[in-house]
């Protein structure tokens, strides 16, 4: 036999031990057979309420509201903290807060901030920066407007 039968008969001997080695028994315990039913059980399950989701829910626009969280001086004047809530089932972009001091009914200040993405049924928290003391007068929040993405 030539050096070169000889390599390949041992690198066929070789290859068929490790087959060997690697075969699965025949049979398979009865706890991994439940253990993958229950994982098909749950992926079936996620996937079937995701489109139930999907085709059930109506596709409201973006229904934003937005309050304060707090107020605090900051630098050369004040921040006012907010948060924005999308109670819609639709994704708003570009959304832009207003934020006004006023002193009775007279604007004294407006600033805004613009949120890139407020995805349906979330929250962003976000602040306004004000010069004037925003603490000593009345300060009111509302949403101006959005894109649809």
């Amino acid at each position: 036999m030539t050096k070169k039968a000889e390599t390949k008969a041992k690198s066929d001997t070789q290859t068929k031990a490790k087959v060997e080695r690697a075969e699965i028994s025949p049979s398979t315990p009865g706890l991994e057979w439940a253990v993958s039913g229950l994982g098909v059980a749950i992926v079936t399950t996620m996937l079937a309420f995701i489109g139930y989701n999907g085709l059930k829910e109506e596709r409201t626009p973006p229904d934003v509201t937005v309050k304060i969280l707090g107020v605090r001086p900051v630098g050369q004047g004040v921040l006012v903290q907010i948060r924005a809530k999308n109670n819609g089932a639709s994704t708003a972009a570009g959304l832009t807060i207003e934020g006004v001091v006023k002193e009775g009914e007279k604007d004294l200040e407006t600033s805004n901030v613009t949120f890139d993405y407020l995805p349906a049924h979330s929250t962003r928290d976000g602040g306004v920066y004000f010069t004037k003391d925003a603490a000593a007068h009345r300060i009111e929040v509302r949403a101006l407007g959005y894109q649809m993405p």
